[in-house]
């Protein structure tokens, strides 16, 4: 079983993403509305995956994604993201491991992606 980090500042859209997560068979072990929120959560746990949003109130994703990936060399991210495929890119770059998905998406498609990174 997967376990799962949601980084994502609207709690509607965290929600929702770990109710269908958690009936396709994976563990969510923790929302964060906050990048600071989910370091404090990665010392303390180990998730297979973290979904981040590429916006968030409190610090650029990219320091998010660097940090957690001292803590976890393996941890797998998907970015998630409302923004156009090119200001996504130029804000967290292209890297082995880790996919953008683009807002709104179906609960397929962000399956389809998670399924893509652990290939």
């Amino acid at each position: 079983m997967r376990k799962v980090l949601i980084v994502e500042d609207k709690e509607g859209i965290s929600q929702t993403m770990a109710a269908l997560l958690e009936e396709k068979g994976m563990k969510v072990i923790a929302c964060a509305a906050l990048g600071r929120e989910a370091l404090r959560i990665l010392e303390r746990e180990k998730p297979d995956l973290m979904i981040l949003d590429i916006l968030l109130p409190d610090m650029e994703s990219g320091e998010v994604y660097r940090r957690a990936k001292v803590l976890h060399p393996d941890l797998k991210v998907l970015f998630i993201t409302s923004l156009s495929e090119e200001m996504a890119v130029k804000m967290v770059g292209e890297e082995k491991g880790r996919e953008i998905m683009y807002k709104p998406f179906t609960i397929e498609g962000l399956l389809e992606r998670i399924n893509k990174l652990f290939e």
